[in-house]
């Protein structure tokens, strides 16, 4: 891999880092002092349904889940706070 494909990988997940913070912080209408994805799951339905673990703060963490529809589009569909690091998805 080719340094400019590294350095194209990283600016997309931070891209996508902040897309999907912008989507959870509009949901529960408030914004969080850290905001760092550490666990992602998929499962494939009509489009694909995303859990993510997020931590938030100091030892404080967020489960939330994220469809993404067949054309790319993304909605919120829940966040669960007050979860801990050893918390399941």
């Amino acid at each position: 891999m080719s340094a400019g494909e590294h350095n194209r990988n990283h600016i997309d997940e931070t891209i996508k880092t902040q897309t999907l913070e912008k989507l959870v912080e509009n949901f529960v209408n408030k914004g969080y002092p850290e905001f760092k994805p550490i666990q992602h799951t998929t499962q494939v339905v009509s489009g694909i349904n995303h859990k993510y673990k997020i931590q938030v703060g100091k030892n404080a963490y967020i489960h939330c889940k994220i469809h993404e529809n067949t054309k790319g589009e993304l909605s919120v569909i829940s966040v669960d706070e007050g979860k801990t690091l050893s918390d399941a998805l």
